[in-house]
């Protein structure tokens, strides 16, 4: 009974440990973020002329609309003829079930 007593208390030390161990990492990647937020919040882009940015994307969304329009169109077309409609299978088993019996 000793035995499973040390046994359990020494998994309960180690499991502590090893909480602690991923406390701390957590804390130090915390620390890493909050640093990165930092360097972030000091970053700053130019905002005084958009058109640098959005001109290129311009360019690229026309070449794309150009791209589409170029492309021929298919047109399918499909003509089915069927004995029985596309009915539930419920309704067959409703219309059919006296001639099944």
């Amino acid at each position: 009974m000793e035995q499973v007593v040390k046994e359990i208390l020494q998994q309960q030390k180690d499991m502590s440990a090893e909480m602690e161990k991923e406390s701390e990492a957590r804390q130090q990647v915390f620390i890493k973020m909050e640093a990165y937020e930092k360097k972030l919040d000091t970053i700053k882009i130019p905002a005084s002329d958009p058109s640098v940015i959005l001109s290129p994307v311009k360019r690229w969304i026309e070449e794309v609309k150009a791209t589409v329009e170029k492309q021929p169109t298919t047109i399918v077309q499909e003509k089915r003829h069927q004995l029985f409609p596309n009915w539930s299978v419920e309704l067959y088993k409703f219309i059919f079930n006296p001639f099944c019996s």
